[in-house]
């Protein structure tokens, strides 16, 4: 004879979405066909760009001085630059550093006012381009 006691096993509920989809297999089959589906058709009307319009609100100026000390490049090239950007309105930040030959001033804009700081960044390159410095 046996023991029906020691036979028995824990009867797990069977409820849920997994277990309906394991119980129902054309539901599963239709659920993955309609996700499929839906994935290619969004594939082909999403809208692509190959250069989008975007807005950078960092503007970073690097300037090559040949053999000079990281002293001279902030003298003659890192203040200058700075005390040009001090008076603008929208500025947000502006961060410099100087290394030997060269400098990099990194010019945070506030968001809203990027359109009316391009302007004077425009004015501000050409003057720094005509920069020439005399030893």
């Amino acid at each position: 004879m046996t023991d029906s006691g020691s036979n028995t096993q824990k009867e797990i509920p069977q409820s849920g979405p997994i277990a309906y989809m394991a119980r129902n297999s054309i539901a599963a089959n239709l659920l993955m066909v309609i996700l499929i589906a839906g994935g290619i058709w969004m594939a082909g009307n999403m809208q692509k760009e190959v250069f989008p319009d975007f807005q950078l609100d960092i503007v970073e100026v690097r300037v090559v001085y040949p053999g000079s000390s990281p002293g001279e490049v902030e003298m003659g090239i890192l203040l200058p630059v700075e005390e040009a950007i001090r008076g603008v309105q929208g500025v947000k930040e502006v961060v410099s550093t100087a290394r030997e030959g060269s400098g990099t001033v990194r010019i945070e804009l506030v968001a809203a006012t990027v359109l009316k700081v391009n302007s004077f960044f425009k004015h501000f390159y050409n003057k720094i381009s005509s920069f020439c410095l005399h030893q």
